[in-house]
């Protein structure tokens, strides 16, 4: 549980500061913009990078990217059948 705050509270904390910073004036639209960029290009990250590097792992992490793989295939190959059958829009098929 301490894990879980230590890693979460420095993002709360930065959304916080920054939300303070532009209610009372301190930051202009332009400074939140390039702030908003920073955090989640690279703050985010590496908060992330670092919270992965400090994981314990085990074979039993490894069923989760297992079966998001299973989903992700079921969907992909379950959409050309779709439209052979025409149960959902010709729009509704792409990815992006």
């Amino acid at each position: 549980m301490t894990d879980i705050i230590n890693n979460i509270l420095p993002l709360i904390l930065i959304f916080v500061f920054g939300h303070g910073c532009k209610r009372y004036g301190f930051l202009t639209k332009e400074n939140a913009d390039l702030l908003l960029k920073l955090f989640f290009y690279l703050i985010l990250p590496s908060i992330v990078f670092l919270s992965i590097s400090r994981i314990d792992l085990n074979v039993n992490l490894l069923i989760l990217p297992l079966f998001a793989m299973i989903m992700i295939m079921t969907n992909f190959l379950s959409q050309p059948s779709a439209s052979v059958f025409s149960l959902c829009p010709k729009n509704r098929l792409e990815f992006f």
